[in-house]
């Protein structure tokens, strides 16, 4: 079990004021706008009240922490009326602050990301350090060096990789190099690209 940080990260938003939450589980969370810049600056954040191994932090990790717990259980009502087959079987073991699309492969130091919704250019960036993905529109590889990520975006960046998105006739739309488009294209071996 890991500890909850103690260093808290004061966050707000419009519907909510001043709160202080633990800084390990806040993350920038990827923008179309960090695709254009060099050097992005996160303009927006995501709580994750998860462990590094992908696991929601448990009951007796939340009492650790009053002011993460007082957070979360001011948005319980909401939280739990989520709909889904899997969110509902995650929340019936008692984690109703869970998350779908988090696992270990989030907290990878490196992630190739692509734009997968709306786009017609394929152009994968690779984001460094705790980068979170908006799995709704974008797409990403997980990787544990700078040597795979460049790797990785050395073979997705090549041209036949676009070609062959454009054949499928979807640019702009949803359904843009989505991950099971761009799986085809890759090989696992032993946990390792090819």
């Amino acid at each position: 079990m890991e500890p909850v940080d103690t260093v808290n990260a004061i966050v707000s938003n419009k519907k909510m004021s001043n709160t202080l939450l633990p800084q390990r589980l806040i993350y920038p969370l990827i923008t179309s706008t960090d695709f254009k810049s060099e050097d992005p600056t996160p303009s927006k954040w995501v709580l994750l009240p998860y462990n590094s191994n992908g696991k929601p932090l448990d009951a007796r990790q939340l009492d650790t922490c009053p002011e993460l717990l007082r957070y979360l259980e001011s948005h319980k009502t909401t939280l739990q009326n989520r709909k889904g087959v899997m969110l509902k079987a995650m929340m019936s073991r008692g984690a109703w602050w869970a998350l779908l699309g988090v696992g270990p492969y989030c907290f990878q130091p490196y992630k190739i990301v692509w734009e997968a919704y709306g786009k017609s250019k394929f152009k994968p960036k690779i984001f460094d350090g705790k980068w979170q993905v908006n799995q709704s529109l974008q797409a990403f590889v997980p990787v544990k060096t700078m040597n795979e990520a460049e790797r990785v975006l050395a073979a997705l960046s090549a041209s036949e990789v676009e070609r062959y998105l454009l054949s499928l006739k979807m640019p702009g739309s949803m359904n843009w190099a989505q991950p099971g488009k761009i799986r085809k294209l890759i090989t696992f071996e032993e946990d390792e690209l090819v």
